[in-house]
C-alpha cells in the first residue's frame, strides 16, 4: 500500500477518537484495505462473554446469536493467563489459535460462521481491562484466500494507531459523560456555583447563583464580571479572583448578605483547564458556597460520613481552595498528619482524589439555615 493511502486511513482512525460515529467508516476502510468482506469492533465481558459489536457488511442477526449462544463458550479464545499488555499487542488469524483443518470441524465454524459466510478471521486486539476486551475482527468467506502475511503486515502497522485512537475515544467519552452529569447536577444544586474565565468574566452559573444575583445587596455582575455590592467585599473578591486567575491556588471571601444572620462563604479556586487552542490554554475559576445552608457544613460532613472534627475541618478547608501546605500552616499540623487525615477522609467518603472530594462536599455539605 502506498504511504498516502495509509496516511489517509490513519487520519480517519484518529478522527474516530474524537467522533465515535466514524468507527463504522474506519471498519469499512480497514476491510477494504485488507481485502476483507466485512469487519466488526467487538467489546466482550471477560467474565460472562456478553458484550456488543459494531458491524460493517455483516448480517446483524449474527450479533444476538453470538452473544446468546457462542460467546459464553469462548470460541477461539487466547489463553486466559496471557498478560493484558501482551494480549493487547497481538494481531492474529484464527490459525494462530487452531489449525484450519481442525477449526472447520468445530460446531462454532459449522453452525455459526459458515451460516454467515465467514471462513477466515483476522483479529486486531485493541485493549483488555479488568472487565472487558476490545478487538477488531476482519472476515473473509470460503471463496477467498486466507488472510496471509500482506494483510497481517498491514494490520500490525495499523494496530498501534487503532489502539491509541480507541483509548483516547474511551477517555473522551467518559469525560463527556462526567461533564454532562456534573452540568446537570450543578444546575440543580442548592449551592451557588459560578464558573469564570481567568479575567473574572462569568462563563456559566447555576440556578442558585442566578437567584442570588437577583437579590439586592449581595453579589452582582458588572460588565459580565462577578463582583459584590459592598465596595470592601468587591475589592476583596475581585482581588482574589484576579490572583487565582493569574497564579492559581485559592481562598475565600465572606459576604454579608442583607436579610441573612450568617455571612455567605464564597470559596474561590482554580477550575478545570479550558483549551480553546493548543497554543493558548486558559485557566478557569470556580466560585461557590461549599458550606451554605441549614446545618453547619462541618456537622453535616461528620454526620453523613463519620468524619472526625479534624477530618471535617480539613475537608472544608480543601473545598475553600486551600492547599495542604496552607492548611498545615493555618492548623499548625505536620504534612504527615494531614496526609494521614486525608487518607482517612478518602476512605470514609469513598473518593480517591481531592477534586472528587470537593465535588462531594459541594453536593452534600448541606445548606445552612438563615
Amino acid at each position: 500500500m502506498d504511504e498516502p493511502t495509509f496516511a489517509e486511513f490513519i487520519d480517519l482512525v484518529y478522527g474516530a477518537a474524537v467522533d465515535a460515529n466514524l468507527w463504522p467508516d474506519v471498519l469499512r476502510r480497514f476491510a477494504d484495505l485488507a481485502g476483507a468482506s466485512g469487519a466488526l469492533l467487538l467489546q466482550q465481558d471477560v467474565n460472562n462473554g456478553r458484550g456488543s459489536q459494531i458491524l460493517v457488511n455483516v448480517d446483524p442477526e449474527a450479533t444476538p446469536l453470538y452473544f446468546d449462544h457462542w460467546a459464553p463458550r469462548r470460541p477461539l479464545n487466547l489463553p486466559p493467563q496471557m498478560p493484558a499488555e501482551q494480549w493487547s499487542r497481538m494481531v492474529v488469524t484464527d490459525e494462530y489459535v487452531m489449525p484450519k483443518s481442525e477449526f472447520t470441524r468445530t460446531a462454532y465454524y459449522a453452525d455459526y460462521l459458515r451460516r454467515f459466510d465467514v471462513h477466515s478471521l483476522l483479529s486486531v486486539k485493541l485493549a483488555r481491562t479488568v472487565s472487558d476486551t476490545f478487538q477488531i475482527n476482519l472476515l473473509r468467506p470460503a471463496r477467498r484466500d486466507l488472510f496471509d502475511e500482506p494483510e497481517l503486515k498491514l494490520a500490525r502497522q495499523a494496530r498501534s494507531h487503532l489502539a491509541r485512537a480507541f483509548s483516547v475515544g474511551q477517555k473522551l467519552a467518559e469525560a463527556r459523560a462526567q461533564n454532562d452529569a456534573l452540568g446537570a447536577w450543578a444546575e440543580e444544586s442548592p449551592n451557588v456555583l459560578f464558573l469564570l474565565d481567568e479575567s473574572g468574566a462569568v462563563l456559566k452559573l447555576n440556578a442558585a447563583a442566578r437567584k442570588l444575583l437577583d437579590q439586592s445587596g449581595g453579589l452582582r455582575l458588572s460588565h459580565g464580571r462577578l463582583t459584590a455590592q459592598s465596595p470592601h467585599t468587591a475589592r476583596e473578591l475581585e482581588g482574589l479572583i484576579a490572583k487565582v486567575g493569574a497564579v492559581g491556588g485559592g481562598g475565600s471571601v465572606r459576604l454579608v448578605h442583607p436579610g441573612s444572620r450568617r455571612p455567605l462563604l464564597l470559596a474561590v479556586s482554580t477550575g478545570p483547564r479550558r483549551d480553546p487552542s493548543p497554543f493558548y490554554p486558559r485557566n478557569s475559576i470556580i466560585v461557590c458556597d461549599p458550606d451554605a445552608g441549614g446545618a453547619p457544613a462541618e456537622t453535616a460532613l461528620r454526620d453523613q460520613f463519620g468524619l472526625t472534627p479534624a477530618e471535617a475541618r480539613l475537608t472544608l478547608a480543601l473545598a475553600e481552595g486551600l492547599t495542604l501546605r496552607e492548611i498545615s500552616e493555618a492548623f499548625q499540623l505536620s504534612p504527615h498528619t494531614l496526609h494521614r487525615q486525608l487518607a482517612h477522609v478518602f476512605d470514609k467518603t469513598e473518593t480517591h482524589r481531592q477534586s472528587e472530594l470537593i465535588a462531594l462536599v459541594l453536593r452534600t455539605a448541606g445548606p445552612r439555615s438563615n
